[in-house]
């Protein structure tokens, strides 16, 4: 018998210590985590289907020339699996955006391998310290899970505008894990480390991309604002309804004066613990003092806004000490209104700001209307600031005629702005 495993062990030991990690961890679960989660237990599965089909060859006269085969063509079909979730992985964040039919397209090289699987025998080779199987289906799996390979890399590279740069070099560097592998264990037989290489792969993911601890701040244990922004990526472009409502604690300086910032942080995960009650809500800090609260279903926003105020009404019981606060708001619910993450979080900061200082328990209701006004805002400042350091004010004499003497006496200075087209802005606006 050929125990060629250590690797395998290795592998799974490796796997698993990441599992236990995020599973334990608070996750957001958006698509692209989700994608991830299927890859890990898909990797999972497959490893231990390697080491299962090492056994089932090493014990093949006890349990049958069948069996035997079945746990090998399942290992195999498992193999492809994994580089199909990795291909679904790697598109998580504008899968979105793909047609039905091109999706529906990628799971074709699977149907043909079950295909293959059970039309072809598999062949059995043990000796000289090594253990395998050859044949036609061994061959046609290479073939699949290539194609998934390449059909990935060609797929990032050609979407590298869809795709942050962190996650493109991490994806890059999985497949290069696996094309090694593959390649060495092609040459050399002995040297069983597939399985090895997808479990290390797929750590090095997890630590890059997926590891939940980067969404999470740690000192109230509710999801940061980088978790805010990997959360909405996925669906500023989706046609998924989702609404945002961003609020702060009115006299916060206050409160963290006289209760200091334990008891505050211990107030911020009391808020946390209230909105995860309702149904179809993620609650998110910003700031040191801006919270928000993602509503899966826009239509749900009143009764989420209704819930949220009522309950400012009454104090906070934090380890003891009595804390009363109200809060400013201003919220959308319709995210088709802004075109990127920037964008919707300057908009948060903003109208909250302005909730403040119109008074307590203001709030606002961002709609489009809003919106406009505070791009053509932002346009504005940012043509004045220009046109103050690229001598784009411009000022025009506007002589006076004095009728009692009959002359000029004087002149009005009028001044104008050039934007960078060389357009004048209308005194009305700049000033």
């Amino acid at each position: 018998m050929v125990w060629n495993i250590h690797f395998q062990i290795a592998g799974l030991a490796v796997l698993s210590l990441s599992a236990v990690m995020l599973f334990h961890q608070k996750r957001l679960k958006f698509k692209a985590e989700r994608a991830f989660v299927k890859l890990l237990v898909m990797t999972l599965v497959c490893t231990v289907l390697d080491i299962a089909s090492i056994a089932a060859i090493n014990y093949q006269s006890v349990i049958g020339e069948d069996t035997c085969a079945a746990v090998c063509k399942i290992y195999l079909f498992s193999l492809s699996l994994v580089a199909c979730q990795s291909a679904f992985f790697a598109v998580a964040e504008i899968r979105h955006s793909f047609k039905k039919v091109w999706t529906n397209l990628t799971l074709a090289p699977l149907v043909a391998e079950a295909f293959i699987l059970c039309c072809y025998p598999l062949k059995y080779n043990v000796g000289d310290g090594s253990i395998f199987t050859s044949g036609i289906p061994v061959v046609f799996t290479y073939i699949v899970c290539g194609l998934y390979i390449f059909a990935t890399f060609f797929t990032v590279a050609f979407l590298k505008d869809g795709i942050t740069v962190k996650r493109r070099r991490t994806l890059y560097v999985w497949l290069l894990f696996c094309i090694v592998a593959a390649v060495i264990q092609l040459v050399f037989s002995h040297l069983l480390i597939v399985s090895f290489a997808m479990c290390i792969s797929c750590m090095y993911m997890y630590c890059r991309l997926e590891n939940p601890e980067y969404h999470v701040d740690f000192t109230t244990n509710v999801f940061n604002r980088k978790g805010f922004e990997v959360f909405l990526q996925e669906y500023l472009n989706s046609e998924e309804g989702r609404a945002v409502i961003a609020f702060s604690l009115n006299r916060m300086t206050t409160i963290n004066e006289v209760f200091g910032t334990k008891s505050v942080d211990k107030l911020v995960s009391g808020m946390a613990s209230f909105v995860e009650k309702i149904d179809d809500t993620t609650f998110f800090k910003l700031d040191d003092n801006l919270f928000s609260i993602i509503v899966d279903e826009s239509s749900k926003t009143e009764l989420v806004l209704d819930s949220l105020l009522n309950r400012f009404k009454m104090p906070w019981d934090i380890a003891g000490v009595t804390v009363e606060s109200s809060i400013s708001v201003a919220y959308i619910d319709s995210l088709e209104r802004v075109k990127g993450i920037e964008e919707l979080e300057e908009a948060l900061y903003y109208f909250t700001k302005e909730a403040e200082k119109q008074g307590e328990g203001t709030v606002i209701y961002i709609d489009a209307a809003e919106l406009a006004n505070r791009k053509r805002s932002i346009e504005l400042k940012r043509t004045l600031d220009w046109a103050f350091n690229n001598d784009g004010i411009e000022v025009y004499y506007q002589p006076i005629y004095n009728i009692s003497e009959g002359k000029f006496d004087s002149m009005e200075a009028l001044a104008r702005v050039r934007d960078e087209n060389g357009s004048i802005l209308p005194p009305f606006d700049f000033i």
